[in-house]
């Protein structure tokens, strides 16, 4: 077999399973077509099978070390250039999981090695089977743990600031490899050959678990923080309407006290035909009723709550309100799911009101049915304040990252198969969310 031909096949084996892990990472997210992405897999083999055959022809010349490391960086920037374009996902989040498949790649050639000697060259028809064997055994082992531990994590945290950091552990993998053990770098006489490798793999597979692991904690942990803030909220609310509650029951004990002496009075002005006072006191209690009476702005108990709760914030502070709540029966999803994001969307307007120093601030609620108990949230509101926005991301007016608030809409929405958009203008905010629970449903079955 001639060089270019096992180099061709060297980049075949690897490429595959590489492309097969980034595409487990990020199906759905990819920048381009099937047809561009099928032409960069392309410029990938060709970029890998010349590499290659530089780097084969490069071990039969003394003093080539030099020109080995300029041909393996080149080939190492195509590569993670084509890669990190090719998605639309964070940049650095991208690059961890490049790194962490770059460094999968290497461990399965530094397992060859022990097969392989005294290059993989040696036998290419041995270092290709030794190769496709190795990927056999270790690939179900490594796509599992990119789709139950890489996966969730890319899905729950892409937008979260810390990957601008994370992604030099992998790197620093990289680089250790490449500097310090790759084959014939380190000479370890105490430890023996075949057990180095298997080390390696564990301690980087280990690594990226904990931190994998420690990332999703810390998410979730803010997310079941965020959602105790609004089961506290509903409690709140739920308390407040048990007070309006309890005041009506006094105020109607009291207006049948008072009963009595308000009828007598009719009597005397109808005794007297004096139809003037008569209107004038029925007009009265008429406008006492319809002012001492608090409805329901929908049959959800605790979405009515949420909405009450927001509603009387609104009037308090003199924000025109306007709202329609109209909601399926039965739900057909977690009535705490659509909790917070119903929550969380109104509690955002409220305080953008709040913060507004010019005059006539407004809300618009509008919660409503679509489909087979789809549910579409729209709310407007009022704003006079400077929005913070980066990388497409809505950033906390009380911390330097992403809205706890708004990063739990955009999960729940995914959960439900919908969507959640954010449009302004320099007067106005506008949050729409979808809820499709049919979605949901089909994507258990």
């Amino acid at each position: 077999m001639d060089q270019l031909a096992f180099a061709a096949l060297l980049s075949f084996i690897q490429l595959l399973p590489a492309l097969f892990l980034y595409r487990a990472v990020f199906k759905g997210n990819f920048r381009f077509g099937t047809g561009v992405n099928i032409l960069m897999a392309a410029v990938l083999l060709i970029s890998s099978t010349v590499t290659y055959a530089a780097v084969f022809t490069l071990d039969t010349m003394p003093d080539s070390g030099n020109a080995r490391i300029i041909i393996s960086v080149l080939f190492n920037v195509t590569i993670g250039l084509i890669f990190l374009l090719s998605v639309k996902e964070n940049f650095f989040l991208n690059l961890f999981v490049v790194f962490i498949i770059k460094n999968y790649l290497d461990i399965v050639v530094f397992f060859s090695q022990i097969f392989c000697k005294p290059s993989l060259f040696a036998n290419p028809p041995l270092s290709a089977f030794i190769q496709s064997l190795i990927f056999v055994f270790t690939l179900p082992f490594v796509g599992f743990f990119t789709v139950k531990v890489i996966k969730p994590t890319v899905l729950e945290t892409g937008k979260m600031p810390y990957w601008r950091y994370l992604w030099v552990v992998p790197v620093c993998f990289f680089l250790l490899y490449r500097f310090c053990i790759y084959p014939g770098s380190l000479n370890l006489t105490s430890v023996p050959a075949y057990l180095l490798p298997f080390v390696w793999f564990i301690g980087t597979f280990l690594t990226y678990y904990v931190i994998l692991r420690l990332i999703q904690e810390n998410q979730r942990a803010a997310e079941l923080q965020n959602k105790l803030e609004i089961s506290d909220y509903q409690a709140s609310m739920q308390q407040e309407q048990y007070n309006r509650l309890k005041n009506n029951i006094e105020e109607n004990e009291k207006a049948c006290h008072n009963l009595k002496h308000t009828l007598l009075m009719l009597k005397g002005y109808a005794e007297n035909s004096a139809l003037e006072q008569i209107n004038t006191c029925l007009s009265a209690s008429l406008q006492s009723v319809e002012s001492d009476r608090v409805l329901p702005l929908c049959s959800n108990a605790a979405i009515d709550a949420i909405a009450q709760h927001y509603a009387a914030l609104a009037r308090q502070n003199a924000i025109d309100l306007r709202i329609d709540i109209k909601l399926p029966e039965p739900l057909l999803f977690s009535e705490g799911d659509l909790c917070v994001v119903f929550g969380n969307l109104f509690e955002n307007a409220v305080e953008a009101c709040l913060r507004q120093n010019g005059a006539n601030p407004f809300i618009s609620v509008k919660l409503g049915i679509s489909g087979k108990g789809s549910v579409v949230i729209s709310i407007k509101n009022s704003y006079d304040h400077i929005i913070c926005k980066k990388d497409d991301v809505f950033m906390s007016s009380k911390r330097h990252a992403e809205g706890i608030g708004i990063h739990s809409v955009r999960r729940i929405t995914e959960k439900y198969s919908g969507f959640a958009k954010f449009n302004y203008d320099p007067h106005v905010f506008e949050a729409s969310v979808l809820l499709n629970p049919a979605a949901q449903t089909a994507g258990r079955r």
